[in-house]
């Protein structure tokens, strides 16, 4: 039996002459060439995806003061996926506030409350680590990072470092709400909408989070930094938690990126082990660096 030869992917540009071998190669084609037309021309080259995730609010049969939840999830951690429920559920409080309906409270299960016991302070760079861990990433992207804007970068570093523990230095508070802050599940820093002087009493709130007085869910890093003691706690990472991190960071920010990163244009390999090695030694430099 013979095969039939097979014919050089192309991927042609619709909008000139010219045809790519690769749909990464395209992509970058179309966002240097055709600046004005890419975001449109990418929103419909956007493959289709399953759900990765799914949850079914049913009523109950037999308590109408009740429901069913149904969920269920492939191919996705389900921590992630708990999270993004959380995201949806502040969403909805906020709706259901804006139409004067008070959300109800949620009180952590037994298992959660020891789970978040257990969970060690969050360190705060000091503003050097933080601007060499951005030097660092900036480095590590190399001709990618001329497609992201410092913004962009900015808010992937926040989300990758608090995954594994680390948080960014907060900014300096805004003079005519209420100083007092805390950093959210992926890194950014929250301020109070209230007034400067109301009660700590009464919690804080900026319309989208609330949190209880003296609560910033970090450890702010003292200064100078001391060296560390056989005895203190360590948040460790390795090579790996970096690379998950960066993954599904990515895969969220830039699907084309993701996707040229996770099967490169010229071997087919999936290269994100060694840019997140790269990354990892980076900052493992940078952190020796300021130690010293």
């Amino acid at each position: 039996m013979t095969e039939t030869p097979t014919t050089a992917e192309q991927h042609p540009c619709e909008l000139c002459d010219v045809v790519k071998p690769s749909a990464y190669a395209l992509h970058d084609h179309m966002s240097n060439v055709h600046p004005d037309q890419f975001e449109a021309w990418r929103d419909r080259q956007q493959p289709a995806r399953s759900a990765l995730a799914t949850a079914v609010i049913l009523p109950h049969p037999s308590d109408p003061d009740d429901v069913i939840v149904e969920a269920a999830s492939s191919g996705i951690s389900k921590a992630v996926v708990a999270y993004a429920l959380r995201q949806v559920a502040d969403q909805f409080d906020t709706a259901a506030r804006a139409e004067g309906d008070e959300p109800i409270p949620y009180a952590l299960t037994e298992q959660a409350e020891q789970l978040a016991a257990e969970q060690p302070a969050r360190r705060i760079l000091t503003a050097a680590e933080d601007e060499a861990a951005y030097a660092a990433a900036r480095g590590t992207l190399g001709r990618h990072g001329a497609r992201i804007g410092s913004a962009v970068l900015d808010e992937a570093l926040t989300a990758a470092l608090a995954a594994v523990g680390t948080l960014t230095p907060a900014p300096e508070p805004d003079p005519d709400t209420c100083p007092a802050m805390f950093a959210d599940p992926t890194g950014e820093w929250q301020q109070c909408a209230g007034d400067p002087d109301h009660d700590p009493a009464n919690d804080h709130d900026n319309g989208e989070w609330t949190w209880p007085h003296g609560e910033t869910y970090a450890r702010p890093e003292p200064a100078p930094r001391p060296t560390s003691g056989p005895d203190e706690p360590r948040i460790v990472v390795d090579v790996n938690d970096v690379e998950a991190a960066l993954r599904g960071y990515l895969a969220h920010l830039d699907y084309d990126l993701h996707k040229g990163i996770e099967r490169n244009e010229e071997t087919g390999d999936d290269t994100y082990h060694a840019e997140a090695a790269d990354l990892f030694d980076r900052l493992t430099t940078a952190a020796e660096a300021q130690q010293q």
